[in-house]
């Protein structure tokens, strides 16, 4: 499992990988700069994989998107072996984010959650269900 706590004053807070899972938790303001960060770090992920990768992201502390990061997550949606972008928020400004994400990206690949458990059962079923995970690219 990697693992990594990321300093200084940037809004991606913690990364770690394990069992087809790329996890992150974000907060505070997500720039264009550090979602090409997160993006980048994706794609490393999923291109060692032979399985598909889902991301599990915690944005419960995030308060905002800028319209540039969320068109370069949406990005992520298109990487070959992502199946899934799940997203867990707490406000429904949030919520609209995720929602113009999953616009902007490769249609039912965004999910948008209010709690991780309900995140985790999707992370779950996706992963019990060999169909739908080899029907990532």
């Amino acid at each position: 499992m990697h693992d990594q706590r990321l300093n200084g004053v940037m809004s991606i807070l913690t990364s770690s990988y394990a069992n087809g899972i790329f996890s992150t938790e974000i907060a505070g303001n997500l720039s264009q700069e550090e979602a090409q960060r997160w993006l980048l770090m994706l794609r490393e992920h999923a291109a060692t994989q032979v399985t598909p990768v889902i991301a599990l992201v915690d944005a419960t502390r995030l308060e905002f998107i800028s319209g540039t990061a969320r068109m370069v997550i949406a990005e992520a949606t298109r990487v070959p072996r992502v199946r899934a972008l799940i997203f867990v928020v707490s406000t429904p400004p949030m919520q609209q984010a995720v929602r113009m994400i999953g616009m902007l990206g490769e249609r039912d690949l965004t999910h948008c959650f209010s709690s991780m458990e309900r995140a985790q059962a999707l992370v779950e079923a996706l992963r019990l269900n060999p169909l739908s995970m080899q029907s990532a690219r």
